[in-house]
Parts: C-alpha cells; sequence; structure tokens
C-alpha cells in the first residue's frame, strides 16, 4: 500500500465496530518505523498500524505493549478497531527481484525442541511467509546449515524483503563464509539483532525436551561477517529461544 498523502496528528470520531460499543475520541498518529504491525512494538492509543495480511489500517485505542500476549489487530477487537480498508498491491509490498529468492529472520522465537526435536523449522517458516505481504509466493525453509537440510537455490541471488542483496548466490550461505549484508529483516520488515538457531549437526541438539541443557552455538542476525551463522559468543543451550533464518527455495 502506497500513502500518497502525509497524515499529521487530527482529531477524530471513530465508531467502533466491536462489542465494546464505544467511540473513540482522540489523536491520529502515524510513526513510519512501527506502521507495520508486530507483536513485539509497543503502541500509544490513537496510533495507526498496517496488518500485514490484509493492509487493513487499524487504530489502537488504548495503549499496548510488547509484552503483553498480543493478537493480531484483524483479532484483538478490544484493543484496536478498523480505520481503513487496506488494498494490497503486489507491486507495492513484494521487493525482491522476480529473478532472485527470498530471505528473512523470523519475528517470532522458538524454542529448541521445537525446531529439533519436533522438526518444525519448515512448518515455521512456511507459516511465517504466507503470512508475510512482503515474501513472494513459494516453498520456504529453515536455513539450518546441515547436510540434512532442506535445500535452498544455490544459483540464484538471495534477498531481504525490502530488496537489499544478502548474497550473489545460494551457495555463499555457507558456514565461514562472509555475506553482503546482515539478514536483519523479519517477514514484516522490522529491524532484527537476535540470536538464530543454525546448527550444522542436529543429531547433537535438544531431541529429549526442551529442559536438556547441552550446550550449541547460533548465529547473530545483526552479523554479515561469518558470524551470522556462526557466532561463538552465542552459546545456546535448549531451554533457550531464538529465531530463524526463513529462505525460499
Amino acid at each position: 500500500m502506497k500513502f500518497k498523502k502525509t497524515l499529521t496528528a487530527l482529531t477524530i470520531l471513530l465508531s467502533a465496530s466491536n462489542a465494546s460499543a464505544q467511540d473513540y475520541v482522540g489523536s491520529l498518529s502515524i510513526d513510519t518505523s512501527t506502521l507495520v504491525w508486530s507483536s513485539s512494538n509497543n503502541y500509544s492509543s490513537g496510533q495507526v498500524v498496517r496488518e500485514g495480511t490484509t493492509g487493513d489500517l487499524y487504530l489502537a485505542t488504548v495503549g499496548i505493549n510488547a509484552s503483553d500476549s498480543n493478537l493480531s489487530p484483524n483479532e484483538d477487537t478490544v484493543r484496536w478497531t478498523l480505520l481503513l480498508k487496506g488494498d494490497v498491491n503486489t507491486s507495492d509490498t513484494i521487493k525482491v527481484p522476480e529473478s532472485g529468492k527470498a530471505i528473512f529472520v523470523t519475528s517470532a522465537t522458538q524454542g529448541a525442541y521445537d525446531v529439533y526435536g519436533l522438526d518444525k523449522a519448515d512448518e515455521i517458516c512456511q507459516t511465517a511467509a504466507d503470512a508475510s505481504p512482503h515474501a513472494p509466493n513459494g516453498v520456504y525453509t529453515a536455513l539450518r546449515l546441515s547436510k540434512d537440510a532442506s535445500p535452498i537455490n544455490r544459483t540464484k541471488a538471495y534477498y531481504l524483503l525490502d530488496g537489499t542483496k544478502v548474497v550473489n548466490q545460494g551457495s555463499d550461505l555457507e558456514l565461514s563464509r562472509s555475506i553482503l549484508h546482515p539478514i536483519n529483516l523479519d517477514e514484516l520488515l522490522n529491524k532484527v539483532s537476535s540470536n538464530v538457531w543454525t546448527a550444522k549437526d542436529t543429531t547433537r541438539m535438544c531431541y529429549m525436551g526442551p529442559g536438556e541443557e547441552h550446550p550449541y552455538y547460533g548465529g547473530d542476525s545483526s552479523k554479515s561477517n561469518s558470524e551470522w551463522a556462526w557466532h561463538n559468543n552465542s552459546l545456546l543451550y535448549c531451554y533457550d529461544r531464538a529465531r530463524l533464518y526463513c529462505a525460499q527455495k
């Protein structure tokens, strides 16, 4: 969705379309850095966000903390009210060149037992990609640096969802190799600096349950040197939570 006008703070009266049956009266504000809704952001009363899957604009009727258990605006009719129906245009939202492939880091963290013990990594990535208005359609896999990991396209360039090139070819997404740019944008285009599960040897990892204490190294999504994949200072345990790199096949 492209905004052709700059919206400034103004006083509005919006009829809430939910069971609370109260009108919202107050100021409307837009922060472009958090315009796309994410459960990891704080929002003030009167702040406008775009719900990523539909492009709809929603208004926060109360202050919302990232520490809360937050549903998306289209699911939370108590704290959000619909402001404007969206019209998501693929040409506006998809920035990955058709000649390339997409890669992102997940907005949500995962426990190692889900990733390795229950083998849900690919499912987690596919779900995140399907929910994103910025990810091209396709099959997505978790980038686990292992001979047993689901294959990615080794000959095509990979791009972040804003169009930034990460590698010239998929074969560069390997341990000990530097990349052109950190994989630091999630599926909602939020910038992420976080530990990432990148185990190359899944037979060593967390198969007995979430309480296992076997240590393992992970990657760092803020790095473009070899530490993007294998960060010696990021010692992770099975009870820790980290994100996933998700790559389009």
